[in-house]
C-alpha cells in the first residue's frame, strides 16, 4: 500500500451530497483543514458531524448561511 501524504487543507463545493459529499469524505483522511460548501445547510452539517466524529484530526470550522 502506498503512503498517503497529509495535505494542510482543501476546499470542497457542492459537499452536501452526491460527487461532493463523497469526495469530501475521502479527503478528510488526508487534510487537517476541511473546508465544506453547499447550499443545503441541513445536509451540510450532518456532513460536518459525521467527518468530525470519523476524523477528529480535522479543524473545526463554523458554517455559514448566504445571509451571514
Amino acid at each position: 500500500m502506498s503512503e498517503i501524504s497529509i495535505f494542510s487543507c482543501a476546499l470542497v463545493t457542492g459537499a452536501s451530497s452526491g460527487l461532493g459529499e463523497e469526495f469530501a469524505l475521502q479527503i478528510a483522511p488526508r487534510v487537517s483543514k476541511l473546508v465544506l460548501i453547499a447550499r443545503r445547510e441541513t445536509h451540510l452539517q450532518k456532513l460536518a458531524d459525521r467527518i468530525r466524529e470519523e476524523f477528529p484530526h480535522v479543524a473545526r470550522s463554523r458554517l455559514r448561511s448566504r445571509s451571514e
